[in-house]
């Protein structure tokens, strides 16, 4: 992934190389700054995102919410066997939305 994001993503985007992109483009830098209701989503065994990035209850503030499955993939979140159900992350994200809104 480095060199995917060097040679192709960071330049495509404007950023000077990998580095730079990933430094700048990140969120985890901003996490302990937001004043409104956020929730902030990783899976763990996310193949691109090594856990060990994944930000912790001290790099947030109080108004983060931290929702980090032990599975997920990058995308989807499909549970259960083939064909799985992909209802897992937008029911707990309506729910989340939904508490929110209380």
């Amino acid at each position: 992934l480095y060199t995917f994001d060097n040679v192709f993503t960071a330049p495509l985007h404007g950023y000077r190389d990998v580095e730079d992109y990933w430094r700048r483009a990140s969120a985890g830098p901003h996490l302990a700054r937001i004043r409104i209701p956020a929730l902030v989503l990783n899976a763990r065994n996310d193949p691109f995102v090594p856990v060990a990035s994944l930000p912790g209850a001290d790099a947030v503030g109080k108004y983060v919410t931290l929702w980090q499955p032990e599975e997920g993939g990058h995308v989807g979140f499909p549970h259960g066997a083939w064909p799985a159900n992909v209802r897992a992350m937008p029911d707990a994200v309506g729910n989340w939305l939904l508490q929110a809104l209380r």
